[in-house]
């Protein structure tokens, strides 16, 4: 008997409790949702293999020229390492870019004089490939060229 009362409290008090919540939403102003669009950005990233001594000198600067066929922005400068690899990431770009181009270029660099450089690559379609490996002395249409990185583990 207090199992068919204790039953028949929750049916009621589940009962009341959607009866409350009802009142509550049908007595509140009828509000029309806004729509948010959320603006897409785009990022990623390269790594750098730097395949001569020149190309480690730490006092310059790495940057990139990241274009598709209608838009293009110069990415961030950063600091050139003295290591062999080094990552270079641009983020929060209006467009998916399909191209890069990569420089080495003064610490005072600016987009005044942008292609004012030590080194640079030519056109390398990003997603092609994860390296892009320069020496000191790259040009456009030399001492550069880029590869796939792939691991395996075994164990």
């Amino acid at each position: 008997m207090k199992i068919k009362h204790l039953v028949a409290g929750l049916i009621l008090s589940s009962v009341l409790g959607a009866g409350v919540f009802a009142g509550v939403a049908l007595g509140k102003d009828a509000e029309s949702a806004s729509e948010v669009k959320a603006t897409d950005t785009y990022s990623g990233s390269v790594i750098i293999q730097k395949n001569d001594n020149d190309m480690k000198w730490d006092g310059c600067k790495l940057v990139a020229y990241l274009f598709d066929s209608s838009n293009n922005t110069w990415g961030t400068p950063v600091q050139n390492t003295s290591n062999k690899y080094q990552e270079y990431s641009w983020s929060g770009l209006a467009f998916e870019p399909e191209t890069i181009i990569v420089l080495r270029v003064a610490n005072d660099w600016s987009t005044a004089n942008p292609w004012s450089c030590f080194c640079r690559t030519g056109n390398i379609t990003i997603g092609e490939h994860d390296v892009i490996w320069m020496e000191g002395g790259a040009t456009e249409g030399s001492g550069w060229g880029q590869y796939d990185v792939s691991a395996t583990v075994k164990g």
